[in-house]
């Protein structure tokens, strides 16, 4: 599930929960990219619920985070842990997304 918890004329703020599969994936790409089109450009994004994640949902946060980057915004993922954080190590996305 997505949660937009805050909207700024600059930022975004997302919280993430349960699955991040193909249909959610779908999602937030689509809405992710709305907003950074029309100038909201920084992004912060909490995995913090998120019990698992698959190739999509990575795929949609590395074009969300390009896509961010193209409009000289920025991308931050908050409270990674456990296996979720493994994950994003054994992908090395650790040194592509700035984590907090």
């Amino acid at each position: 599930m997505i949660q937009i918890v805050a909207v700024t004329p600059k930022q975004i703020q997302v919280v993430l929960s349960g699955e991040l599969c193909t249909a959610e994936a779908k999602m937030i790409r689509e809405s992710l990219t709305g907003y950074i089109d029309s100038g909201n450009s920084s992004i912060s994004i909490d995995l913090s619920q998120v019990d698992h994640i698959d190739r999509n949902g990575l795929g949609a946060l590395v074009f969300i985070h390009l896509r961010a980057d193209e409009k000289q915004g920025r991308f931050v993922i908050r409270g990674l842990q456990g296996k979720l954080k493994e994950l994003f190590e054994l992908a090395r996305l650790d040194k592509v997304f700035y984590i907090e």
